[in-house]
């Protein structure tokens, strides 16, 4: 990434300001075509709308930019290390997935990759949620949850 385009971003995420998304969007035009922006977010750990909040900050400024697709990390929507909350609260999940379900609903054409955790038959895994065009088109989750600790 060049260093105006990473400057840009950094400004962007301390005012959010929308005059600068136009800017962004004008640096990010070399690298339009298979587009992809992988997002780090500091997730707190249980607060699924903040962590939603943020989610949908950078969803909507890759909308905003022509982001083909954007990638955020494992447990970016629910916090991580989530495990243990998880198995002695499970409302943690269920919370999670509505949170996942909004998210999706606010998402375009814009692809989107986001981690959270999925309970299956009484078990937590890790999983990955593939989001376009206000759903989820795909889960795939992480053969042994406990291999993320």
């Amino acid at each position: 990434m060049n260093t105006e385009l990473y400057e840009l971003l950094e400004q962007y995420e301390k005012t959010k300001n929308k005059t600068l998304e136009t800017k962004i969007k004008t640096a990010f035009s070399p690298f339009r075509s298979g587009s992809a922006a992988l997002v780090q977010i500091n997730s707190v750990i249980g607060d699924f709308k903040y962590n939603a909040k943020k989610i949908l900050e950078y969803i909507n400024l890759a909308q905003n930019t022509e982001v083909e697709l954007v990638i955020f990390p494992e447990y970016a929507l629910c916090g991580y290390p989530i495990s243990d909350l998880a198995e002695k609260h499970p409302q943690i999940v269920s919370e999670n997935e509505k949170y996942l379900k909004a998210i999706s609903k606010k998402v375009k054409n814009t692809a989107v990759l986001v981690g959270f955790i999925k309970q299956e038959n009484g078990k937590l895994f890790s999983a990955l949620a593939l989001l376009q065009n206000g759903e989820i088109k795909d889960i795939v989750k992480k053969p042994d949850r406990k291999s993320t600790r």
